[in-house]
């Protein structure tokens, strides 16, 4: 099969075609790629104050999550700290009005019980009888 310079003509035709096709789509595609990096650009601040540049934002926002474990692991630490020294403080309260005597009217007489967190604390009686009053008040400490 023998190439005629017509056939020669044609396919040099295609190939200009082709190359020319190519030739534009390049052109395209930097156009595409310039928009793009002028859009990154623009995301990572690089053309913008240094205040608003996306890696210094992060490495910011980085030290900042970094202050706060710090903090966090001192209030965690002072919390501990108030926990223990919270059971030697009056946390139960209790306080009963009552009528030992059926003669007598009203709740005159009370037993007030104030308690620590290890069950620690001391009773008040207070009461009320026929010409006379009393207190009264007794230690108690759980086993």
């Amino acid at each position: 099969m023998e190439l005629t310079q017509q056939t020669i003509l044609i396919l040099f035709a295609a190939l200009a075609a082709a190359i020319f096709i190519l030739f534009i789509l390049c052109i395209v595609l930097f156009v595409k790629l310039n928009g793009q990096k002028k859009r990154y650009d623009y995301f990572m601040g690089s053309n913008r104050r240094p205040t608003h540049n996306l890696e210094m934002k992060i490495e910011e926002y980085f030290e900042t999550s970094k202050k706060i474990e710090s903090q966090y692991s001192k209030l965690l630490d002072m919390v501990t700290d108030m926990d223990k020294t919270d059971k030697s403080k009056i946390q139960k309260v209790g306080l009963i009005r009552y009528n030992p005597f059926d003669e007598m009217g009203g709740n005159l007489c009370f037993a007030l019980a104030l308690l620590d967190g290890n069950d620690n604390g001391v009773v008040l009686n207070g009461y009320v009888g026929i010409g006379e009053s009393a207190r009264g008040n007794r230690n108690h400490q759980s086993s």
